[in-house]
């Protein structure tokens, strides 16, 4: 009996133009992803039954949710359309070659497929609810991103069969860590995360939820650097506003994230053992007058 395997599975998703509308022929893309994981979720609906033997008599089906979590390496252009989801930005708009932390909703088609089984799992109207990059000792790029749908689908046959391949060229790493314009050569590790607090919501009439609502867009992460000196603390003493930016080139390529504004939230610098002393802080990016966003990612 065949069995799905990861080995012989593979991601493909498609840009949709109205929210929850699959294109008529869609194209599809493969993504290039480390893990995905769709989870659906269906509520139940309090329908209790006084009974005389203490038992459950039946489980009554609510509102359902589609999710996705994905996880990958940035690289190349093949996460474009991700990351503007992502931030709800548009590449090129207002500025060329940069996607800014916005207000424009993007959803896509996503695709499961499991080809040595035959079965196709789709999430239809999926928007980005959080999005997560983690830098570490290795300098790549690691991405955690997650989706909320419409509707979900399970079929024996692909939306596009022969879907274009993923290129695989071209993995950033990064090669400096400003703040305030300033290389840290001591930075040991930064993460950022976006929350887009996306909420489905469900008429009496439908199963499915006939809109997501996005709230307001938290960017937050936290920094590590070694205790070297007490600028970074006195920023966070001082409450002081701290820009932050991460420069990542490629082979034909180059990205660079900004935080224009941030403040630092939390900060310690634990003493564990005889090995080096690490601050970690917190922080919280706010929105900047001069670049009208909390966040962008520019490509150069």
């Amino acid at each position: 009996m065949p069995i799905a395997q990861g080995s012989q599975t593979q991601l493909t998703y498609v840009a949709e133009v109205t929210w929850g509308t699959t294109p008529s022929t869609p194209a599809m893309a493969v993504l290039p992803v480390a893990t995905a994981r769709i989870r659906r979720d269906t509520k139940s609906a309090d329908v209790q039954v006084l009974r005389g033997d203490r038992q459950v008599e039946d489980y009554y089906y609510g509102a359902r949710t589609a999710f996705l979590d994905i996880e990958y390496v940035l690289r190349g252009t093949v996460f474009d359309y991700l990351l503007q989801m992502a931030l709800f930005g548009t590449l090129g708009s207002p500025v060329a070659n940069t996607i800014k932390g916005g207000v424009v909703r993007k959803s896509a088609t996503f695709e499961v497929m499991h080809t040595d089984i035959g079965q196709y799992e789709t999430i239809v109207g999926a928007m980005c609810t959080s999005w997560g990059l983690m830098i570490g000792e290795d300098g790549y790029l690691r991405c955690k991103q997650s989706f909320v749908g419409k509707t979900y689908g399970l079929t024996g046959t692909s939306l596009d069969a022969t879907p274009d391949a993923a290129s695989l060229a071209n993995i950033y790493r990064v090669a400096a860590v400003l703040i305030d314009g300033a290389p840290v050569a001591a930075c040991v590790g930064l993460e950022v995360g976006v929350d887009n607090r996306l909420q489905p919501v469900w008429p009496v009439t439908s199963r499915d939820p006939v809109e997501l609502f996005d709230g307001r867009a938290k960017v937050s992460g936290a920094l590590s650097v070694l205790f070297e000196s007490a600028a970074n603390l006195t920023r966070f003493l001082d409450e002081t506003a701290t820009q932050v930016t991460v420069v990542a080139p490629a082979a034909t390529r180059s990205l660079s994230l900004l935080l224009p504004r941030t403040k630092l939230t939390s900060a310690e610098s634990p003493v564990d053992g005889e090995q080096a002393v690490v601050e970690k802080f917190g922080y919280q990016a706010l929105f900047d007058d001069a670049t009208s966003t909390s966040i962008q990612i520019a490509f150069s």
